[in-house]
This record gives C-alpha cells, sequence and structure tokens, in this order.
C-alpha cells in the first residue's frame, strides 16, 4: 500500500513536474484508449454506499465523490499537474467543493468520466450503538457526515448553506449578468475575509437539474464613491450583496444562474479560499491585473483602499487597474470602475485593454508601458482564468517584476 504523503491542512495545489508522458493530453489519448479506466469490466453503474467509499482512500486506491458521483481516480494521479499527494486531503471522501474551489472551470465529468463507478448513496441514521464508521476530518464533521451532504442536494441551514433570494439581476456587460442578492455575507464584514475569499454557489434541488453544480463566486459591495446608476440604490453593508456570472451555452450552473428573476432562491456557503496578503506599509504603487469577472476579487482590495484613503490612511499609494476583456461592451461594471476613478483621481487610475483592439492583448509589451517600473515598492495583483494569470505572470517576469511582489 502506498503510504499517504504528508500535506499540510487546507494546503492548495500547485503545479509539480510530471513525468514525460504525462500531460492533459496523454491523459485525453489515454482515456480514449482505455474507456474502463474505473475498473468496472463492463458491469453497470452502481450505488455506492459511503462505508465503501471511505475504505478507498489510499493513493494506490483512491476514490472520491463528486457532486454525488464516485470515482476510480487511481489512474488519474500521475496526472494531475499539482500532484498525486494533493489527494490525500480528499480520497475516500466528498470531494466536490474542493474541486469546485480549484478547478472552477474544469468539467469533472468531463475530466473523469472514464473513471466513474457509481453514483454515492447516503447512509441511514446509526444510533449511538450502531457501528458506524466515523472518522473525524480537519475542520470538525465527520466523513460520513460529508459524504452524505454529497450524495443529497445541498439545503438551507444544512452544512453551512444559507438561502439568499434575488432582489435584482441587470446586465453587467453584453455577455454577463449582475445578481444583486438578500443575504448575509457569512462573518458578518467582508472587510476581515482574506483577499480573493469567494463563496460557494448553488441552487436549490428542481431549479437547474436534481443536483446542481456548484462553482466558487466572489461576492462584492462596491466601494464608497461607486454609487450606482440614479436608478439603483446602493447595497447595504451587511443585507446584499452582488454576484457577476457569466453565463455559457453549456454551464451547468452559470446559465440557469443567469436566467434568474427577482424573488427566485439560491444557497451559499463560505467564505473559502483566499489569502491574507494585502497592501505593505512599503508599498508605494499598486498594478492590479483583472481577466474578465477576475475583477470581483480585485473589487474587495480596492474597497480597502477607498477606506484606507477617506480615511487618511496609505495616502502615497497609487492604484493602476487594469482589466481585459474581449471588447469594451464585455467590461463588467465598466461605469462603476470609471465612476471610482473620477472620484479619486489623485490616486486610481482605470484602464480597459481589450484584445479586439490593436495592442489589447495581455503582453509583456502593453504591461511595460502601463506598469511602475519594478520594484520592491511595487505590488501587482493578477486575478482571471488559469490561463491569464500564468500569462500575465510570464509577462510579469519577463519585466523583471520579482515573484515576491506578485500575488494571485
Amino acid at each position: 500500500m502506498a503510504p499517504v504523503a504528508s500535506v499540510r491542512e487546507g494546503q492548495k495545489p500547485g503545479k509539480v513536474p510530471l513525468k514525460p508522458g504525462r500531460s492533459l493530453f496523454h491523459w485525453a489519448k489515454r482515456c480514449d484508449a482505455e474507456p474502463d479506466l474505473a475498473g468496472r469490466r463492463g458491469a453497470p453503474f452502481r450505488t455506492i454506499s459511503i462505508d465503501e467509499l471511505q475504505r478507498h482512500s489510499t493513493l494506490d486506491d483512491g476514490w472520491c465523490a463528486i457532486s454525488g458521483r464516485v470515482y476510480n481516480v487511481t489512474p488519474y494521479l500521475e496526472y494531475h499537474p499539482g500532484g498525486a499527494a494533493i489527494f490525500a486531503q480528499v480520497l475516500g471522501d466528498d470531494a466536490t467543493d474542493a474541486f469546485a474551489q480549484y478547478h472552477p472551470f474544469v468539467n469533472a465529468h468531463e475530466l473523469c468520466g472514464a473513471l466513474e463507478l457509481g453514483t454515492l448513496a447516503a447512509a441511514p441514521a446509526r444510533g449511538a450503538g450502531g457501528g458506524g464508521l466515523l472518522v473525524k476530518l480537519r475542520g470538525g464533521g465527520t466523513k460520513q457526515q460529508r459524504a452524505n451532504a454529497a450524495a443529497a442536494p445541498p439545503a438551507a441551514g444544512v452544512d453551512g448553506w444559507i438561502e439568499g433570494t434575488v432582489v435584482a439581476s441587470t446586465s453587467a456587460s453584453d455577455d454577463a449578468v449582475r445578481l444583486t442578492v438578500g443575504g448575509p455575507l457569512p462573518g458578518g464584514d467582508q472587510s476581515a475575509w482574506a483577499r480573493g475569499a469567494h463563496l460557494m454557489v448553488t441552487l436549490p434541488a428542481g431549479l437547474g437539474s436534481a443536483r446542481p453544480a456548484r462553482r466558487p463566486y466572489t461576492p462584492f459591495v462596491l466601494p464608497p464613491g461607486a454609487a450606482l446608476a440614479a436608478d439603483s440604490s446602493p447595497t447595504q453593508a451587511g443585507t446584499s450583496f452582488e454576484l457577476l456570472v457569466r453565463p455559457y451555452a453549456h454551464g451547468h450552473l452559470s446559465r440557469p444562474l443567469g436566467a434568474l428573476d427577482a424573488g427566485a432562491k439560491l444557497l451559499y456557503r463560505g467564505p473559502l479560499g483566499g489569502c491574507a496578503v494585502g497592501v505593505r506599509s512599503t508599498t508605494r504603487a499598486v498594478a492590479m491585473l483583472a481577466g474578465g469577472t477576475g475583477v470581483t476579487p480585485m473589487l474587495q482590495l480596492l474597497t480597502s483602499l477607498c477606506r484606507a484613503h477617506d480615511g487618511g490612511g496609505q495616502s502615497g499609494v497609487e492604484v493602476l487597474l487594469l482589466t481585459f476583456n474581449t471588447s469594451r461592451a464585455g467590461v463588467l461594471l465598466r461605469a462603476e470602475l470609471e465612476r471610482l476613478a473620477r472620484r479619486h483621481a489623485a490616486w486610481l487610475r482605470v484602464q480597459h485593454c481589450c484584445s479586439n483592439e490593436s495592442g489589447g492583448r495581455l503582453s509583456a509589451e502593453l504591461l511595460s508601458k502601463a506598469l511602475p517600473r519594478p520594484s520592491a515598492a511595487v505590488q501587482v495583483f493578477v486575478c482571471g482564468p488559469p490561463a491569464f494569470n500564468d500569462a500575465a505572470r510570464a509577462a510579469l517576469a519577463q519585466l523583471g517584476h520579482a515573484d515576491a511582489h506578485v500575488f494571485s
């Protein structure tokens, strides 16, 4: 039996060197060549008990559940860009939230379809003498409780889920929707959250599908001075927040979420993820690179900077926000961002970069013209899809921005 490597609690996966022939391309070819990597040997999909799932929790025999489906992930471990050891956190357990948190743009079943064994059954209730296997997890709860949650649709008041009501649904750009949600942010005040922290969002059973997908979304409350349009009223801290949703034709959650009308219900819990990094006392310039909906985590940071400036703190820090989209019609929160820039023109600049315009694609050349010269007094924050983040970090490194001063 292969030992489970030591993994720190809550460790985030990073890329590790893989053996030759272990890329995503090679994994797809293997799935085409070996459609029964799960090892069912022609047997039909079956219902798998929680006890059985828990028995497969090692690196040489590892199963996990994602959105109620059980997968034998053992053959995939050597192809995982984050390495095999990171699976120690979820083997024999429900990996739904972990997968959605770290791979929000990946369809789990498309990636792992050849590994499917069946569906997860909810365990019957057991009394004190029932002999159920109750293994304590990091952060409390038990594997049995978590697996039960994976097998059943989420519900308000269960496992941390909070029910919110859509107050308004408006256009955020030519291809995105802005949802104002009535409901409390967990913890009461987003200013106490780690930068980039998000909510796990889903829909009640019956909306979208019997077991709707779960996806991470970064909520926001607009900073001071970013008043909404004249026919709207600002969100009130503690009672509502907003989500930016870009619906995709085959999006298991984004499509039904983007179609919600006022009065509709959704479920959320959190905060999840994020990092504790903020603006250092020695920083004199901050650059934010936001790809698409990556602008929402930047609003968290921008909100704290606005409060600090209005309160007389960090008055010497200049801020540049670069948004990256396909076209100007697709710029999210464009009016609000530009209104905010006018209010704080002494220290804040907002620039929209559009790939359908000459010189508007993310590149080292574009960044060299827009950003301050690299130094220990310059911090750069990057947020967007994984490919955007990788391209931005590569361009910044090419310009000489030290990795210690770049955060994504």
